[in-house]
């Protein structure tokens, strides 16, 4: 919400443009455009006002932005998941965040990237240093405060010097954007979160994930041709997603998803088989947290061979039980 605010300061307009499928919070204004079908609220009591100025477009597509620009006068600035969607779920093409980011260069629109999944986790300078695309403001979260309650707004300091600060003589309502938080320099947070970035800021913890994780995806993907299954692993960057038992994909399709299907198609994941493939992985010992899964730099190579050991005994329960 803040780096909206922000956008809307700074350009002094006051339509955001958003991806479907991408996830921003549970504010209002952020609930439509997260969910299938992506047009209406993923709530009730939501009034329309909040999202009047609000438009939701396909991801990794440029053209529907122009067009969105051109409709739209009044557009302030672009929010997205820099790595994709729903978890990234739906990636994002390459070429399409450079793309974007001279896009909002030109037409005077503020790029934001929302980080607070991808930030430090794909890089120690999140996914703008691993896409090498430096957004104009970024929210973050989560990990920033090491797991601890606490975010952040960073950006450039032009669009920033718009916030208000305690005892600032300049901050009234109609020069600067109010900035209270209940843990505001809450000592805490942020003791445990300067010591996580101290950790993450080396970049070993990134590496051994993201390594971790292509020989997790590789494997479940042998184990799936091995017991002939429809269906494929994909992902990157310590986040896998679960594709099993569709017949629209098959083990070799880990590479080109978007290739093969729509957002919303990406986004509904194994949709009736989720619970009966979480189900079959829980009792072998796994947990992937329904349709997609993460591994971190605790993770070990052992932790990778019990998985997959896991995932092929599941894939033969499913198979007995007729799911598969």
């Amino acid at each position: 919400m803040m780096a909206l605010r922000l956008a809307r300061g700074f350009t002094g307009k006051a339509t955001i443009i958003r991806f479907a499928g991408h996830f921003h919070g549970w504010h209002d204004s952020a609930t439509i455009g997260y969910q299938p079908p992506y047009n209406v609220p993923s709530s009730v009591g939501i009034p329309a006002g909040a999202l009047s100025h609000i438009k939701c477009v396909p991801p990794n597509d440029l053209s529907a932005v122009e067009r969105a620009m051109d409709d739209d006068e009044d557009v302030a600035g672009i929010i997205l998941e820099p790595a994709g969607g729903s978890n990234a779920a739906i990636p994002t093409r390459p070429g399409f965040l450079p793309a974007l980011r001279d896009l909002c260069a030109a037409r005077g629109v503020v790029l934001i990237f929302d980080e607070v999944i991808s930030g430090f986790r794909y890089a120690p300078g999140g996914a703008q240093e691993y896409f090498g695309v430096k957004p104009d403001l970024t929210a973050l979260a989560k990990i920033l405060a090491g797991g601890l309650p606490g975010g952040a707004v960073a950006g450039r300091a032009d669009i920033m010097s718009l916030l208000a600060f305690k005892d600032d003589p300049h901050a009234n309502r109609y020069e600067r954007i109010s900035h209270p938080g209940t843990f505001n320099a809450n000592p805490l947070s942020a003791a445990a979160g300067v010591a996580t970035l101290e950790i993450v800021s080396t970049g070993e913890p990134q590496r051994v994930a993201g390594d971790l994780t292509l020989k997790l995806i590789a494997g479940m993907n042998n184990a799936l041709r091995a017991a002939r299954v429809p269906g494929c692993v994909y992902g990157d960057r310590s986040s896998f997603h679960l594709l099993v038992g569709q017949e629209d994909f098959t083990a070799d399709d880990a590479d080109r998803v978007l290739d093969r299907a729509d957002p919303a198609r990406l986004s509904t994941g194994m949709g009736r088989l989720t619970q009966p493939v979480r189900a079959a992985l829980l009792l072998e010992g796994i947990d992937p947290s329904g349709p997609s899964g993460r591994l971190s730099s605790a993770h070990t190579e052992a932790d990778v061979e019990q998985t997959l050991a896991a995932f092929e005994r599941a894939l033969d329960r499913l198979k007995r039980w007729e799911i598969l």
